[in-house]
């Protein structure tokens, strides 16, 4: 939660405890079960329990991150440990303040506020499939972009996204310098200019009912990666949905009909037989150079013994033809 000052960050929760009225209200009566409704219903849009993870979800202002070790959810506890004190001083009633002040209290002490917040781990938990789930929602620094309507709004817990694009989406702004650098790299080619707005279009959306996947490959080298290998929409390691890629000089080049990736677990391609490494001096053919050359020979026999966990893929060309 975003907060100017301590003053501001206790008026916000003590406004939130005026609304529920824990004093008045049964549902939150001293102990710990009332004390665990009390937590998740006064953070209730900004902090919910996910039992697959085993950790708190919080949301801070743009996305919901992952809390490790609970810290900012105790955090939350110790704003509402002060806020109950501050809500008591709002009642004229001196026996209502006296009759809950100790009750209150407790939650100052750490080893209780560890149990309170144990308590509301069940009231209002979510699942990881309520996260990221409208695959449309494009979440940026400045808000919330809806590919579907293009319509830009404020961000929203309610939309339990958790991913963020690292930019200010600006509908106006141009870039002269990207769009040279597209026909660069599609060698002044329109229409695959067009076919690669697709591709990165279509991977900026969470849609996959395409069942598509695009490789950049360029004979020429001008094929959407820069000079140090990085694709144009991440600089991380080589990798697909987390997982390893590997670039085998074995497998065919990548053009269309040719069977250039493989994508699977290959842990089910067993090693059948793995012959001793044999080296041949090649004393003859080194000669006239002084030189002394080698071969190495080595001899591996191998199988799938899982067809189905790895499938060879077939490339298609920009016009969706093998």
């Amino acid at each position: 939660i975003a907060v100017d000052s301590a003053a501001d960050e206790f008026n916000e929760t003590t406004q939130a405890l005026t609304r529920l009225n824990p004093a008045r209200n049964n549902r939150y009566r001293n102990g710990d079960i009332g004390f665990g409704r009390l937590f998740a219903d006064v953070h209730k849009h900004v902090a919910r329990y996910v039992p697959e993870r085993k950790k708190w979800y919080i949301y801070d202002g743009s996305r919901w991150v992952p809390d490790i070790g609970s810290l900012m959810a105790m955090e939350l506890c110790k704003e509402l440990a002060d806020g109950l004190l501050l809500y008591l001083l709002t009642f004229k009633d001196e026996s209502i303040r006296i009759r809950n002040l100790e009750d209150y209290s407790k939650w100052q002490q750490r080893r209780l506020r560890d149990i309170y917040l144990k308590e509301a781990q069940s009231v209002y938990p979510v699942s990881m499939e309520e996260f990221d789930a409208d695959r449309y929602l494009l979440n940026c620094e400045n808000g919330t972009l809806d590919l579907r309507t293009m319509q830009f709004r404020d961000h929203d817990p309610e939309d339990r996204l958790t991913k963020m694009a690292h930019v200010s989406y600006d509908p106006q702004a141009t870039c002269e310098r990207f769009d040279r650098y597209i026909n660069e790299i599609m060698s002044g080619d329109t229409e695959r200019a067009r076919f690669l707005q697709k591709a990165l279009g279509y991977a900026v959306s969470g849609d996959t009912r395409h069942e598509c996947m695009f490789f950049l490959y360029g004979e020429t080298t001008r094929n959407g990666k820069d000079s140090t290998g990085n694709y144009l929409w991440r600089g991380t390691d080589d990798t697909i949905f987390g997982k390893p890629v590997v670039i085998s000089n074995f497998m065919p080049d990548m053009a269309a009909g040719n069977a250039a990736v493989a994508v699977g677990d290959l842990s089910y391609f067993w090693l059948l037989e793995r012959k001793p490494l044999s080296v041949r001096i090649l004393t003859e053919k080194y000669m006239v150079s002084g030189m002394i050359g080698f071969a190495a020979h080595e001899r591996i026999d191998g199988v799938l013994v899982r067809n189905e966990a790895v499938k060879v893929l077939k490339m298609a060309g920009a016009d969706g033809n093998e």
